[in-house]
């Protein structure tokens, strides 16, 4: 058996850093921990969760993770992850359909309760230029909320409560 032992790796003099396939080059996170509130039918960014990255080598692969924390007056909304201006993760769809990466329903039309929805993509972006990630809502009708409930106060049975939603990015070597 081989073994190799060193204290430290030093690139050569092309500026780019060593990377080893696989392993995390850059890790970026934001905690949305206050509200959002919206009405709008149409995807709109969800203020405060957006993170910013510059990958260090276009053949890189980012991988997203987080959660998301949802509630509604209404029926339920749809939620989405994005790529600057490009969605990440399209489904399949046809016709009309709305093309979101998740969901949130409510239980019934009486207890709004949030319910919390894992974010998780890897996305090939094939670029060394500055990328945004973040999440666009879109409301069925009534309104939608993040990190709230449609009542947002303090209530005894504890289904008014507040949360935080997050976004982590990290850059993987190929």
């Amino acid at each position: 058996m081989s073994q190799l032992y060193v204290n430290a790796i030093t690139e050569k003099t092309s500026g780019n850093g060593v990377h080893i396939p696989g392993h995390v080059i850059q890790v970026v996170s934001v905690d949305k921990k206050d509200t959002f509130t919206t009405t709008s039918t149409t995807f709109t960014d969800v203020t405060g969760l957006s993170v910013q990255i510059t990958p260090s080598a276009a053949s890189s692969k980012i991988l997203v993770t987080g959660a998301l924390v949802g509630s509604t007056n209404s029926s339920f909304f749809w939620a989405r992850l994005m790529r600057d201006s490009t969605q990440v993760l399209i489904p399949d769809s046809t016709g009309n359909r709305t093309t979101a990466n998740f969901g949130f329903v409510t239980h019934n039309s009486s207890t709004y309760i949030q319910q919390t929805v894992p974010i998780h993509a890897l996305d090939s972006p094939s670029s060394t230029s500055a990328l945004t990630y973040k999440i666009q809502i879109e409301c069925y009708a009534g309104i939608s909320y993040v990190n709230r409930t449609d009542r947002n106060a303090n209530h005894a049975l504890g289904y008014d409560g507040l949360g935080v939603s997050t976004i982590t990015v990290m850059e993987i070597a190929q």
